[in-house]
């Protein structure tokens, strides 16, 4: 078979397949009915990452322009950083979801009022199934903002771990409950939180690897961090007092039968982000099930290996195939040799804006898949019936299985 063949042939089966989205940040839909939106939420969350480091003022970075006048003074801003960002990979993801709904091959400064106005006219009830469910043929979404349950039927909410983990959330709990309160209890109330979340539709238990995953644990350091914050509720907690409490938090998942979906990778200092500060975790919580994001990125053999030496670890490439597109194509390829087949979820877009960019993103997955099954084919090692069977394994039966979606 020619490869151009084989390659249409695959991504004609993967069209076919049913997707389960396994992770977004997408806001509910009266929020969305109610944005402004302008072309700067194209950039949002990830172009302005690159934009920032191509020398965009910072103030861009952590908040939109607001009213006309701040969005012209934006794209002041970012047009001569244009040319250095547009042509990578989170920016092409982002130009064909504007080409496939819209017809706008690229932003100029001719068009981005205009673009803007064709955002706010996406602000329609039913929007994010005409887009995410009609068109990207997704069944099932698991989101991780706001409610436990969501106004859309086939989406799925979360438990955040990480504003537990602030100061502000103990000293609230302490003014409640009384200086008597000692940690134990706090870890006792938000255990109770989770529980109340899973009852209310949570499905997951989102925890960060930066935050709560170092061995040893010293309790008795975690308790003098808990006692200070007493005296001072200003300050942030110490590292000993956030991985006591995640600690304690998985072992309270293993009880309600509950996954951990972790961040690794990508943000910030990278060495804080390494999936390797899971290895001395995991085996301490054989009965919590790890959803590990991200492939770790850049760490993806450390990732990788994880989900090969633990029953309990799971891999999702959720946001990875737009991270770094030719990484993650190499990454699967060397997973299908070591990594078994129902250890890995193969999509999600992360997105907190404008659902068409999960399209894109999609389309970036899909074309990730197909050439990483191509290779393993044209080797020899599969072909495309058993590379369909993976590809629906990781698109569908996977996430559907250990989530329990029915």
């Amino acid at each position: 078979m020619r490869p151009e063949t084989l390659r249409e042939t695959l991504r004609d089966r993967i069209d076919r397949i049913p997707v389960v989205d396994a992770h977004e940040h997408l806001r509910d839909e009266k929020s969305h009915l109610s944005t402004d939106y302008n072309f700067f939420h194209l950039m949002i969350p990830y172009i302005v990452y690159d934009l920032y480091s191509a020398r965009m003022p910072q103030k861009w970075l952590h908040r939109g322009p607001v009213g006309e006048a701040e969005v012209d003074q934006c794209w002041r801003d970012v047009e001569p950083l244009w040319r250095y960002v547009k042509y990578g990979s989170y920016a092409r993801s982002m130009l064909r979801a504007l080409k496939e709904f819209w017809g706008i091959g690229d932003i100029t400064a001719s068009n981005y009022r205009e673009i803007g106005d064709l955002l706010n006219a996406t602000r329609q009830p039913g929007h994010y199934r005409k887009v995410l469910v009609e068109k990207c043929g997704i069944e099932w979404v698991l989101n991780q903002v706001g409610a436990y349950t969501h106004e859309q039927p086939f989406m799925k909410g979360a438990f955040v771990l990480e504003p537990w983990l602030s100061g502000r959330a103990m000293s609230a709990f302490v003014e409640e409950n009384g200086r008597e309160a000692t940690l134990d209890d706090y870890c006792r109330f938000v255990a109770a939180e989770i529980r109340r979340a899973k009852e209310h539709g949570a499905i997951q238990v989102k925890f960060d690897v930066s935050h709560g995953f170092r061995r040893p644990l010293d309790q008795e350091r975690a308790v003098a961090e808990f006692e200070r914050l007493k005296s001072e509720p200003a300050s942030p907690p110490g590292g000993a007092l956030m991985h006591y409490v995640s600690d304690q938090m998985l072992s309270a998942l293993a009880e309600i039968d509950m996954p951990a979906a972790v961040h690794t990778g990508v943000w910030h200092d990278i060495r804080d982000q390494s999936p390797e500060h899971l290895y001395s975790v995991v085996p301490q919580h054989p009965g919590v099930t790890f959803d590990v994001y991200h492939m770790g990125i850049p760490y993806v053999h450390e990732c990788g290996f994880l989900a090969k030496n633990y029953p309990n670890v799971y891999l999702n490439l959720c946001w990875s195939h737009i991270v770094a597109p030719e990484m993650i194509v190499r990454t699967i390829a060397e997973m299908l040799d070591y990594v078994p087949a129902n250890k890995v979820f193969g999509f999600g877009g992360d997105f907190l804006y404008v659902p068409e960019q999960t399209w894109g993103a999609l389309q970036v997955a899909k074309d990730n898949l197909v050439e990483a099954f191509a290779h393993k084919i044209e080797r020899g090692v599969m072909d495309i019936d058993s590379a369909h069977e993976i590809l629906r394994l990781w698109l569908y039966e996977n996430p559907a299985r250990v989530y329990r979606l029915t």
